[in-house]
């Protein structure tokens, strides 16, 4: 391998240097956090939701929480139009590697794509998935309030939240990252990163789908 090709390969693993926080004077210091699994968030067309939920809705059973496993198929052709939400999934998902890899992957496979619906004083404990990206997508969320009860795992995370967690605690060291749940938005991840889901009590419905995919021909 000469030089050139080693250093192609380093820049897949290069962090930028992004400040995140700037000193108000040239004498004050500027924070970087650099290190660590990337995320992406994109969005997916509200029509889209729409049909997908409709679709879920006819095998669901209101207010029980549940989960249920999606054909393959059944995402290639969604709504009236017979939109193609998987090919949709696997183009995000190469946008996303190509962002954070530098390349895009020669083929993406799913392994499985399953919706999970949440009711109240439901949650998700930490876990990881199987494969190479990860993807979950909000297709409905109740009216979330800051956690009151002890149950959260995290002190401060909000009901329903997502939060991903990287390392453990470490000194000097970020690892932990909440997000809150809204339709539309479809979060691309490391499988291997873990996650969890804080419980809620608000009124409604929490509607996620997840997806779990393996990457082909990456250097």
């Amino acid at each position: 391998m000469n030089s050139s090709d080693a250093g192609r390969r380093i820049k897949a693993y290069e962090a930028e240097a992004i400040p995140i926080s700037l000193g108000e004077t040239d004498a004050d210091p500027t924070l970087f956090s650099p290190f660590g699994p990337l995320i992406g968030r994109f969005r997916i067309d509200q029509l889209l939701i729409e049909h997908l939920n409709a679709e879920v809705d006819l095998e669901l059973t209101a207010g029980v929480t549940s989960e249920l496993a999606l054909p393959l198929d059944l995402l290639c052709n969604i709504g009236p139009e017979n939109h193609d939400l998987l090919s949709n999934f696997a183009e995000s998902v190469s946008r996303f590697v190509q962002l954070a890899h530098g390349s895009r992957p020669g083929r993406i496979s799913f392994d499985a794509v399953w919706v999970v619906s949440q009711h109240a004083n439901t949650a998700s404990p930490v876990h990881f998935h199987s494969g190479d990206v990860a993807g979950i997508l909000y297709l409905k969320t109740p009216i979330l309030e800051p956690c009151q009860s002890s149950d959260n795992y995290f002190l401060g995370r909000r009901q329903g939240e997502i939060t991903f967690l990287h390392s453990g605690r470490q000194f000097l060291s970020r690892s932990v990252i909440s997000f809150v749940p809204v339709v539309g938005d479809l979060y691309l991840f490391p499988a291997w990163l873990l996650h969890g889901v804080e419980p809620f009590d608000a009124p409604g419905e929490r509607r996620s789908l997840s997806f779990n995919t393996r990457l082909d021909c990456l250097d």
